[in-house]
């Protein structure tokens, strides 16, 4: 081992340490892919335990950089740790888990490190006595080194079981199409017990998952002050600048695919498209919230109706109401609504829950209709509150069935986008938590069709619930009902 590099500070180092990489993979990285090695090296030598994301275009190159990277680092790490304190960690190895969505999309950067390191110009950079280094295969899954070092690659898929592995390095490929849950809950504490550095690569999708979000928060930090960068965006713009060929390639890609289509915009433009899987965006919410709205108690007059979504098992019962301007009302019958307030109650005790629900509707003296869940346990509720006196308006039940959820959702999303919904935006009802779970599992909720049926509902992960926008959903539709011509001749069966 040089003693050049033993003794160069850390920026030399991470620059040589990638002079390394490049030699034993016998490529010269393009600029981008450079920069963002380098962060990666850093991270790893310096020992943050950073999560980095890159996003990269398609066949750019992400899965060489990564493949190089590790051949090296598998090598080159080891031997510095017994020179070098900072490094000690390293001493019995370096460890690797590489995860994607199918473990056919893993393998091919998992192929590109075992080619590396196992190629005869590889083989010679192993057997120089500097390294004296051996590498052995197992079951086309892990590549072991003589000195104690690894990579293996594995699945991300919901059925699979990865956990009771350590890692010094986790890469998750194609981490836009990786279960979120499977993320958080089962690859990240792999990398616990040794601060691991966290690599999430990939392109762009249409749902909000652990990559989204992880890019979102990545990009924020690095915006920070003094904080090191930890998001890279490298779209075909940046891309082609380096490689002539991939220019060419983008043209006939614009030709084949078009610069508009969904894949394009994707794949190489890198544009999030959360509006065809999300049911609300951040930005379509944040159109709807009136900064001078508070919340109201109550009412003395005015026109109201309300929504209640009964809790089930782990969810909320929430109950919330909106005020209509019924005077500009189109011919359709759609008009503005407001939210006045929303009643979250905790729990499944239907009995103790029962009467705040009835004192809190009471408050509302305009109350005209209240739609409810009658699904399940609500169907008994449903039947107490219509018999209820001190209940004055009209309770009706929806029956929650796939067609009558999908007519349901596209008309309050038809409403939403046409921002005939207000939401209270006033820094007082932010400070709610009310107000934080509403705004999140608005922007937070999945659309998928099954057929001509839209669905929506919560992301399958922990501690996810839809309870805010599903009784949002029932109030939108008392409203659509109640301003038709005559409350009076109203029937429980148009509900249903």
């Amino acid at each position: 081992m040089t003693t050049e590099i033993i003794k160069a500070d850390t920026q030399e180092l991470c620059e040589r340490i990638l002079q390394f990489c490049e030699e034993i993979g016998q490529i010269k990285c393009y600029f981008y892919q450079r920069e963002f090695l380098l962060r990666v090296i850093e991270s790893i030598v310096i020992g943050d335990g950073e999560e980095i994301c890159a996003l990269f275009s398609r066949q750019s190159g992400k899965s060489e950089s990564i493949g190089i990277l590790v051949a090296g680092l598998l090598v080159l790490l080891p031997k510095l740790a017994q020179f070098m304190p900072s490094l000690e960690k390293f001493k019995k190895g370096l460890w690797v888990g590489i995860f994607a969505p199918v473990y056919s999309q893993g393998s091919t950067t998992y192929d590109r490190i075992r080619l590396k390191l196992k190629s005869q110009h590889g083989e010679m950079i192993l057997a120089d006595e500097d390294l004296d280094e051996k590498v052995f295969e197992k079951k086309g899954v892990l590549l072991e080194l003589a000195g104690g070092s690894l990579a293996r690659v594995q699945s991300g898929s919901k059925q699979s079981r990865v956990e009771s592995k350590t890692y010094h390095i986790i890469v998750v490929e194609e981490a836009q199409d990786i279960d979120e849950d499977v993320v958080t809950r089962k690859i990240h504490p792999m990398g616990a017990a040794v601060n691991a550095t966290v690599l999430k690569i990939g392109t762009c999708g249409i749902h909000k998952g652990d990559f989204y979000k992880a890019c979102v928060r990545t990009k924020q930090s690095s915006t920070q002050k003094g904080a090191k960068q930890n998001y890279f965006f490298y779209p075909y713009e940046i891309c082609q600048k380096a490689n002539p060929n991939y220019a060419k390639y983008i043209e006939k890609e614009k030709s084949r695919l078009g610069t508009d289509s969904d894949s394009f915009r994707m794949a190489y433009k890198l544009e999030w498209l959360l509006e065809r899987g999300m049911f609300f965006t951040q930005g379509q919410l944040e159109g709807l919230i009136n900064k001078e709205y508070d919340y109201e108690q109550e009412s003395k007059k005015g026109l109201q109706v309300a929504g209640i979504d009964f809790g089930k098992q782990h969810d909320s019962t929430v109950v919330t109401i909106l005020d209509l301007n019924t005077e500009d009302a189109d011919e359709e019958g759609n008009c503005q609504k407001r939210i006045l307030n929303w009643l979250e109650i905790e729990g499944d005790d239907y009995e103790s829950q029962y009467q705040r629900i009835v004192d809190f509707l009471s408050q509302y003296k305009g109350l005209q209709i209240v739609c409810c869940d009658n699904t399940g346990v609500g169907q008994p509720i449903v039947d107490r509150l219509d018999k209820d006196t001190e209940v004055s308006a009209q309770v009706v039940g929806v029956n929650l069935n796939l067609s009558k959820r999908s007519d349901l959702f596209v008309y309050l999303q038809q409403e939403m986008l046409a921002k005939r919904i207000t939401i209270p935006g006033h820094r007082d009802a932010k400070r709610t938590l009310k107000w934080q779970r509403f705004c999140n599992q608005i922007v937070d909720v999945v659309k998928e069709y099954k057929g001509r049926f839209m669905v929506v509902e919560a992301p399958k992960i922990r501690d996810a619930h839809d309870d805010f926008i599903y009784s949002l959903c029932l109030a939108c539709w008392a409203s659509k009902e109640e301003v038709m011509p005559e409350i009076e001749s109203f029937s429980k069966n148009e509900f249903l």
